[in-house]
């Protein structure tokens, strides 16, 4: 009788046993089985609002270049973003939302570069992936046109991958080439963060002539009157440089929420006319009420 006893309480012991090892199963498989579904089971939605950028001509030795892409989550839920990466060692990118900023994340395996990120972007709101190029990154002589790209893994189930491009012509020198034409070294401008209180604040954009011919700039309208610019020199001779000056007034009138454009154009004998961009957000640290003009006066 006591051994059929002690045979019992092995046989409880072992059933046991295998309910815990059954039980710890499967809630392991329940935990994968929800790993798997939230990678991408997201109500957000990241729209990218300009892609496919073209850099232009870049010098393989006039430095880094950049160009800031503008994503928007048009989604009913927040969009998390898992992973940053690039195509290449040459190019890197950080992310901005709100007022915090992520990065740099680059190519996998290079440098340390870790590409996981834990990043959230809440419906409704922007973000701002900025590509950087360094075109020396080869070497001084990796000239030629390039493609690349910024890849984004996210958990929405709308657009779990994102891939932004930008491309561009990596050259020994600047090309010089017939008649009159501008040669502009950037063509963007990006003043971050304003406060109301900070005053006018500028840029310059240096251009340059590489025609045969001079170029006569006639004038340099804006897209609003809170932005101006100026030229230091109207009429540019083959080869020369001018520098054009563009101010900005954060405190003439309200501006669009968050970040915003405006445009320069360089109205010369050169046709298309070239367009010049600044971008910029306004903190109204000052108030609504101490702006210069109650209404937004293009």
């Amino acid at each position: 009788m006591i051994y059929y006893k002690n045979m019992n309480n092995k046989n409880t012991i072992f059933i046991g046993i295998a309910v815990i090892v059954l039980i710890i199963l499967a809630a392991l498989a329940v935990i994968n089985k929800s790993d798997t579904g939230s990678s991408a089971d997201s109500s957000g939605n990241l729209v990218v609002l300009d892609n496919n950028f073209d850099l232009g001509v870049i010098p393989i030795m006039g430095g880094k270049v950049s160009h800031i892409f503008e994503l928007k989550n048009e989604g009913e839920g927040p969009v998390k973003i898992k992973k940053v990466y690039t195509s290449c060692m040459c190019t890197e990118a950080r992310i901005t939302i709100s007022d915090k900023n992520y990065g740099p994340y680059g190519m996998p395996g290079h440098g340390g570069q870790n590409s996981s990120a834990d990043i959230k972007a809440p419906a409704g709101e922007s973000m701002f992936v900025k590509a950087v190029f360094n075109p020396l990154a080869h070497g001084p002589d990796a000239i030629g046109e390039i493609l690349r790209e910024v890849y984004l893994e996210t958990d929405s189930k709308e657009t779990p991958k994102i891939v932004l491009k930008f491309k561009g012509d990596v050259v020994k020198e600047i090309p010089r080439v017939s008649g009159p034409s501008l040669y502009i070294l950037k063509m963007e401008y990006d003043f971050g963060v304003v406060k109301q209180s900070q005053g006018i604040v500028s840029a310059d954009f240096e251009i340059i002539n590489n025609g045969s011919e001079k170029v006569v700039v006639s004038s340099l309208p804006t897209s609003c009157a809170c932005a101006s610019a100026k030229i230091n020199k109207k009429e540019i001779a083959a080869g020369e440089k001018a520098v054009i000056t563009v101010s900005f007034d954060p405190n003439l009138h309200e501006e669009p929420e968050g970040r915003f454009f405006k445009t320069i154009e360089i109205i010369s004998n050169i046709k298309p006319a070239p367009q010049l961009k600044i971008y910029a957000e306004i903190d109204y640290d000052l108030g609504l009420d101490k702006l210069k003009n109650k209404t937004h006066d293009n």
